[in-house]
């Protein structure tokens, strides 16, 4: 079985997705969860470590030795260990357990997520990219960006905004993808999905156009927040990775890594203030006009939000920092996640020839149409309906 690192190719990339893999599970779960120790050590049973675990320094070389396949490494041992819970531990951080069944997660994230927090260590590490988001924190802070971002994805707003948005810009992922075949030009497929997601997710979550896919064929360098992005992941992963205090001494030296980081993580910082600038200005223009905001984005929805005072919620952060730890945590969750199942599912057709035959002939007996470039993207039009009440009908359009 090829490694994640040849399949990709760009070794910045398995990076990255490494750095999301582990942040994810830094902020869901407990990656770095550091537990009470029992009064009794032989009280509790602890999962199996990797063989190659040493005494005193535990898995700091495998850590080391692994930095640019980091994610490869997690997915061997995991293997080696039949999908069970297993522990590394690095000097200097609390032992982490890594869980990679789906019943496993279903446990943690959903059963007893309760007992399981994010904890203290995870927190801390985490707390310059994500602050107080939703992905790394527990309790009531926990509780109301959670309730604040369940109505964003709402069957109404799914039906008003995400269908529509989804389409407008997968007309552009399209147009892009024939720019490239047009000119015989190689592109990352990888970076594109980026593209297109962040795309989406700024324009849902944020109603504002980022643009990152439609002029992608044209432009020598990369957006600017998607470059700082990239970049302070990465560093991100190699701070996860490192000992508690040379990572600290690190970021107080401004050297290495830590001093990557820093610098892009300023960038990512003040573009997500331009966005929450961007929005707020609008729905000041509006308001100036005497027109009434329709709620249909994360930020408009945390303004108009009373959650907090109607709610026994004690929270010490100001509307200002929540409103950014909010827009960063859905910033993150919406460029990687999707774009990499769906870059997974390419990678996985190309692994398993046979599954893609059978997916090919189910397209070519129910919609035969996409296979000849006929369908070109669907497209919603107003139906009436019995009831009094508009609906949608999907039609589909020729390709130009």
């Amino acid at each position: 079985m090829k490694s994640v690192s040849e399949l990709f190719g760009d070794r910045s990339d398995v990076a990255v997705t490494a750095a999301a893999a582990v942040a994810v599970s830094l902020g869901l779960s407990l990656l770095l969860h550091n537990t009470k120790k029992s009064k009794n050590p032989d009280a509790r049973k602890l999962p199996p470590v990797p063989k190659t675990t040493l005494p005193i320094l535990k898995n700091i070389l495998d850590a080391g030795g692994n930095a640019e396949r980091f994610h490869d490494w997690l997915n061997d041992q995991s293997t080696e260990f039949h999908n069970r819970p297993w522990m590394f531990t690095i000097p200097g951080r609390p032992a982490n357990i890594v869980l990679s069944s789906p019943e496993l997660f279903e446990d943690v994230l959903k059963t007893q997520d309760d007992v399981f927090l994010r904890g203290p260590s995870g927190q801390y590490i985490s707390y310059d990219l994500f602050g107080n988001g939703m992905v790394i924190t527990d309790g009531d802070l926990w509780f109301y960006h959670r309730k604040t971002a369940s109505h964003l994805f709402s069957m109404q707003m799914m039906k008003d905004v995400m269908e529509a948005t989804v389409r407008e810009k997968l007309d552009v992922f399209l147009d892009v993808l024939d720019t490239y075949h047009t000119r015989g030009q190689q592109f990352s497929v990888k970076q594109e999905l980026s593209h297109f997601t962040m795309d989406v997710i700024a324009k849902i979550a944020f109603s504002i156009e980022l643009d990152t896919l439609k002029d992608s064929p044209d432009r020598e360098d990369d957006h600017e927040f998607l470059k700082a992005f990239n970049k302070a992941c990465v560093a991100f992963g190699v701070r996860i990775q490192s000992p508690m205090w040379l990572w600290r001494l690190k970021r107080y030296l401004s050297v290495g890594w830590e001093k990557v980081f820093k610098e892009n993580n300023a960038i990512i910082q003040n573009f997500i203030n331009d966005v929450i600038v961007q929005s707020m200005n609008k729905k000041a223009e509006f308001a100036a006009r005497g027109e009434k905001v329709v709620a249909r984005d994360l930020i408009t929805l945390f303004m108009e939000s009373n959650l907090r005072h109607s709610e026994d919620i004690h929270i010490e952060d100001d509307d200002a920092t929540i409103m950014r730890d909010m827009v960063m945590s859905f910033a993150f969750a919406g460029k990687d996640s999707t774009a990499d199942n769906m870059c997974w599912f390419i990678v996985n057709m190309s692994r398993y020839p046979e599954v893609l035959k059978k997916i090919r002939d189910e397209m070519k007996e129910k919609l035969p149409g996409l296979l000849t470039g006929e369908i070109r993207v669907l497209e919603r039009t107003p139906v009436p309906s019995t009831s009094g009440h508009t609906n949608t009908r999907c039609l589909t359009r020729k390709k130009r």
